[in-house]
């Protein structure tokens, strides 16, 4: 009994208690945020513009051949571009320390899912990385919710053990055993691109903060290594990421004859006069 309630008390304590110590101090004071910097926001913007024009650019033809209409695949992009620098003036007002409260839920969250994605129908391509739920009428890939669990998480370990970051137990090891379940179930799915984008973050987040700064050279060698490995294991394969390696990326017009442009063209005509 003592036991039990001792396990609830914890998971209580985790959950509700994390979630009521967040919103205590989730309020970013006004002198503590200091301007804004007008460059960075800026070159975001620029970035995210170039982004989307690169995406218009690879998936026009796939959209007009599969569904006749180019901007299938921008168009909801576009929404999510302008919904997120809107979240991002939002969020600009949190105090983002506030977060580390959130650490564990959001491990545990993207676990659970990630699990749940396997359990799923299947998806495209024999994979099975989305969440459906009522129904079907609402669906969530957990891979994206597991760069930002990771990106918490990582940042937590790492403030942590700050003092010890020089070890590589504290700078390097534990803090990649979270990831290691990640990227396990990623595999699993296969989520392949997300598991290279994943490691990305975690050791630009290694390297950002100096940590086991004199094994690096292995650290580095190895890395490198394992990405070739893991690259050249894809592409020795049959499935679709052997394809997309393979330079088939399924963006190729199939039968692109009498595509209309009357947006284009109607842009076109106001910049030249015509």
């Amino acid at each position: 009994m003592n036991t039990a309630t001792s396990l609830l008390g914890l998971l209580f304590d985790h959950t509700i208690g994390n979630i009521l110590r967040m919103l205590a101090v989730i309020r970013l004071p006004k002198l503590e945020r200091g301007p804004v910097s007008h460059g960075f926001v800026a070159t975001l913007i620029v970035i995210m513009g170039y982004g989307l024009v690169m995406l218009f650019s690879a998936s026009y033809s796939s959209g007009y051949a599969n569904y006749g209409d180019v901007y299938h695949f921008i168009r909801p992009q576009g929404v999510i571009a302008v919904l997120g620098l809107v979240a991002m003036l939002i969020i600009s007002n949190i105090n983002y320390r506030a977060l580390r409260y959130m650490n564990e839920s959001f491990y545990i969250i993207t676990v659970v899912l990630l699990i749940a994605a396997l359990l799923s129908p299947e998806d495209t391509n024999g994979t099975y990385r989305w969440v459906y739920f009522a129904g079907g009428s609402f669906s969530l890939q957990p891979s994206e919710l597991a760069k930002f669990s990771v990106m918490l998480w990582t940042a937590d370990m790492l403030d942590r053990d700050h003092a010890h970051k020089t070890s590589i137990w504290y700078g390097l090891l534990k803090p990649a055993l979270p990831l290691v379940p990640i990227l396990i179930l990623l595999k699993l799915e296969p989520h392949n691109s997300a598991i290279l984008l994943l490691c990305a973050i975690f050791g630009t987040m290694i390297l950002c903060n100096g940590s086991a700064m004199r094994w690096w050279p292995m650290v580095g060698a190895a890395g490198v290594a394992g990405v070739i490995a893991f690259l050249k294991h894809l592409a020795s394969g049959d499935g679709y990421a052997a394809g997309r390696l393979g330079g088939v990326w399924g963006l190729t017009p199939t039968n692109t004859a009498g595509m209309q442009w009357q947006t284009l063209q109607s842009i076109y005509a106001i910049c030249t006069g015509g």
